[in-house]
């Protein structure tokens, strides 16, 4: 199964999903695939720079998958989403360009993947 990597490859200015832990600009890549019943799973991962109080900093990686009716549109489409965390291995530096560069080498989604984050959702083929 291949995923059709969405445009841009890394999108820049993605907000605050890290809430307050975050303390750099975050930056996103995406992936869409057809589900059966004619819906869409839409995956998106968050990079950026997180730090707790008295911790020291890491680029973490947030992902987010939604399945929806519209994946031009998945928010307003979703029927069902779900997230997942993790620490990216990463020696430094921690700041925006680091937080890009770790956007910029996302791993590709497997089925797998979407199948433990979303097992009531089947990819189509």
């Amino acid at each position: 199964m291949t995923w059709q990597r969405r445009e841009p490859l890394v999108f820049d200015g993605d907000g605050e999903p890290g809430g307050d832990f975050q303390i750099s600009e975050a930056y996103s890549v995406g992936w869409t695939h057809p589900l059966e019943g004619r819906l869409h799973a839409v995956i998106t991962r968050y990079y950026y720079v997180a730090a707790e109080d008295g911790q020291p900093p890491r680029i973490e990686e947030q992902t987010e998958y939604i399945a929806c009716a519209d994946p031009s549109d998945p928010g307003s489409t979703e029927r069902g989403a779900d997230y997942g965390y993790r620490t990216v291995p990463w020696d430094g530096p921690f700041d925006d360009a680091a937080a890009r560069t770790a956007a910029g080498g996302a791993p590709e989604p497997t089925a797998a993947e979407w199948a433990e984050a979303m097992p009531h959702w089947e990819v189509a083929g």
